[in-house]
């Protein structure tokens, strides 16, 4: 991460409030409200097929909620399809 962009995040952060981390959590957001059906679609939309995408977790955001839940890892919820 640059440096520059680094200093204008945590400046941003400065002037808010409500923020559930500490700090910047960096992240790529692949869409908003995807059905699991959908994913894989969202998945192959990033690469160009030549490239290797590591995913290390998987977590949904409700914003009504402003909830954050984990859908990989050991303490995955069983979500409703």
């Amino acid at each position: 991460m640059p440096d520059d962009v680094m200093a204008a995040v945590l400046r941003l952060r400065g002037v808010t409030a409500g923020h559930q981390h500490p700090g910047w959590l960096p992240h790529a957001t692949l869409g908003r409200r995807v059905w699991r059906e959908q994913l894989q679609d969202a998945v192959d939309a990033v690469g160009s097929g030549d490239e290797e995408l590591v995913l290390t977790g998987l977590r949904r955001w409700d914003p009504d909620r402003e909830e954050v839940r984990p859908l990989t890892g050991e303490a995955r919820p069983e979500l409703p399809s």
